[in-house]
């Protein structure tokens, strides 16, 4: 689905190197690293509630990022309590992407992005702790992240299917997003 600009075992040494405490959102695009490209609701064309709905979604997104980037750190450190506590923190972003109401338009993307944070939460939690980074590799090989990968470009093709008079910024945001919860 997308190019990484770092190979994935200096990323993995880059992370590990960071200090064990929560990023923020700024620091989880840096650190995986992609482009952050917000949802810009001054430029939208879609009615208030679609927009709120929209930035609400973005955010768990934003939470995914920082996840995303904690996890990669995690594995990469071989730190078996960190590991444990972002598991537990794949579970609180699921439970709140699940409790998360959504508008006829939005679901479906809601959808296919639980889809992606139960596989990937599964390839994880399955994951022996080695202390040792995750390859490309792996990944590639997984089903579960092959899946994921799969359901995030379905969210974006949904969202791009249901708002089609976005202008480009926003289109152009609901890809960046899928892309940074991409580990494939």
């Amino acid at each position: 689905m997308k190019t990484s600009c770092l190979p994935v075992a200096a990323l993995a040494l880059a992370l590990a190197a960071m200090p064990a405490r929560a990023l923020t959102v700024e620091e989880g695009y840096a650190a995986i690293p992609q482009k952050q490209q917000s949802f810009d609701a001054r430029v939208s064309t879609l009615p208030r509630a679609e927009v709120d709905g929209l930035q609400r979604l973005f955010g768990l997104v934003d939470q995914g990022v920082v996840l995303r980037a904690e996890t990669l750190r995690a594995h990469a450190a071989g730190n078996e309590a960190e590991i444990k506590r972002t598991l537990a923190r794949f579970d609180a972003l699921i439970t709140s992407l699940e409790k998360e109401a959504a508008s006829e338009a939005v679901a479906p993307a809601r959808d296919k992005l639980l889809v992606a944070l139960r596989d990937q939460r599964r390839f994880f939690g399955a994951r022996a702790v080695t202390g040792s980074q995750v390859t490309h590799q792996e990944y590639r090989l997984s089903p579960e992240m092959r899946e994921a990968s799969r359901s995030l470009f379905d969210a974006y093709r949904v969202l791009l299917k249901a708002f089609p008079g976005e202008g480009r910024h926003n289109k152009t945001a609901f890809r960046n997003y899928m892309d940074a919860l991409d580990y494939y």
